[in-house]
């Protein structure tokens, strides 16, 4: 009865330490490091091709994309503060390395002010993505490469329904909740018979904040 007992106390305890961990992944941010894609690996690709014509087509959305983004945080996040970053300085983010890192925020939509930073703390990076993709173990011991799905952040958008706001934590590693991901509706608007009239609209940040209040408060 005695050793019952203890494997009770012992699977009890157990549990306890896995829901205080559990409880433990998610904190209240004090800012969200927010990525705006650049599709350099496309453009790189076009140039080696000698299709160079395409290439301010791709910066032009990319631009539209990242400024709508950007537009819709300035209007619907007041959760806490938002810092903008370009994905070709991801590397510095993850090592840490503030002072090579060139943040924005909303006030740069209508100056060049930039943010210069040497510490964050508390802080999760996000971006407009498809969903994490699961990771499937090799089943060759490790002569195969494993399947991760998906091929990035330089995908074309398909359609609003498969991206949405990836979460990650400091270690940009996707966080191990609901907060992960955060359904977001990316679309092009304007009239469809006037050429140049249709643009990319971004509506996400009002989905963030009620994430963040449901699952952290």
């Amino acid at each position: 009865m005695r050793i019952l007992y203890f494997l009770i106390s012992i699977l009890a305890l157990s549990n306890l330490c896995i829901a205080q961990t559990s409880n433990t992944t998610l904190y209240k941010p004090n800012a969200i490091l927010f990525m705006l894609n650049k599709s350099t690996n496309k453009i790189e690709a076009l140039k080696k091709r000698g299709l160079i014509e395409y290439i301010k087509e791709i910066e032009e959305q990319d631009e539209e994309i990242n400024r709508s983004i950007m537009v819709d945080f300035s209007k619907n996040f007041k959760y806490c503060p938002v810092y903008f970053f370009y994905s070709d300085q991801l590397e510095l983010v993850k090592k840490h390395d503030w002072e090579n890192v060139i943040f924005s925020d909303y006030e740069s939509l209508v100056s060049n002010k930039k943010i210069e930073v040497h510490n964050f703390g508390n802080y999760y990076i996000a971006e407009a993505n498809y969903p994490p993709a699961p990771i499937y173990e090799s089943a060759n011991n490790g002569d195969e490469p494993s399947l991760t799905g998906g091929e990035g952040p330089e995908n074309d958008f398909a359609n609003s329904r498969d991206y949405g706001i990836v979460v990650y934590d400091e270690n940009f590693v996707p966080l191990k909740s609901k907060l992960r991901f955060v359904n977001i509706s990316l679309t092009k608007t304007g009239n469809i018979f006037k050429s140049g009239s249709r643009k990319y609209r971004f509506i996400g940040a009002a989905k963030l904040t009620e994430a963040l209040v449901k699952y952290i408060n």
